[in-house]
């Protein structure tokens, strides 16, 4: 007996009325959606878009409806349950990364736009230090995102090296000696700048978590 013949996205493809409606599986559940359209190659093209989501990792059931806004509502309550002083910071932050990535999903998001959003805040005479860290408010986004279940992966965030030619330097002993005159509070932060390198800025900014 020879096998039946397969039939390719026919059996995923099916037709209501003058709409297309596809169908595909995604971990074990049977998921059922509408081209919108009377034009079976849009629901071909539908198909194809949501099994390389599958592939790619970047589809979820609250994905597709999940906007630049409901991340950025994400990072205003996690800095407001934990008391962050840096949230006038992170609002200026964000404020940035909506002009560019504002009218996209976060689940369109790729490793080229934001090439492209580095590039585009280096001719805005963005600094690399300020570059950087509103990446890293954007990468908390998505983390935030994927905790609450809204997002299932994060696109690769570009790396940016900062560079400070900084003249004059503290030898040791010096500093030594300028952490004997600072009030206590204030040694393990300026000591921390002078292993690392940080701005003040950046280490103000850090948590525990």
């Amino acid at each position: 007996m020879g096998r039946k013949p397969k039939r390719g996205n026919a059996e995923n493809i099916c037709r209501r009325g003058a709409t297309w409606y596809i169908r595909f599986k995604f971990r074990g559940r049977l998921y059922r959606e509408s081209s919108k359209s009377d034009d079976k190659s849009i629901a071909k093209m539908l198909l194809e878009q949501r099994r390389r989501e599958i592939a790619e990792g970047r589809f979820g059931p609250r994905a597709d409806r999940t906007s630049f806004d409901d991340l950025a509502r994400l990072i205003e309550a996690d800095y407001a349950a934990n008391e962050r002083r840096s949230t006038v910071d992170m609002r200026g932050r964000l404020a940035h990364l909506r002009k560019k990535l504002g009218m996209v999903r976060p689940v369109d998001v790729t490793h080229e736009m934001l090439l492209s959003y580095v590039e585009h805040r280096r001719t805005e005479g963005a600094a690399a230090a300020t570059i950087r860290y509103e990446l890293i408010i954007l990468g908390r986004m998505y983390a935030l995102a994927i905790n609450a279940g809204r997002l299932t992966t994060k696109p690769l965030l570009p790396t940016v090296r900062v560079r400070n030619t900084r003249t004059g330097f503290f030898e040791p002993d010096e500093v030594a000696r300028v952490l004997a005159a600072l009030p206590e509070d204030l040694r393990p932060a300026i000591e921390f700048a002078f292993i690392t390198g940080w701005r003040i800025g950046e280490i103000r900014s850090l948590t525990w978590a």
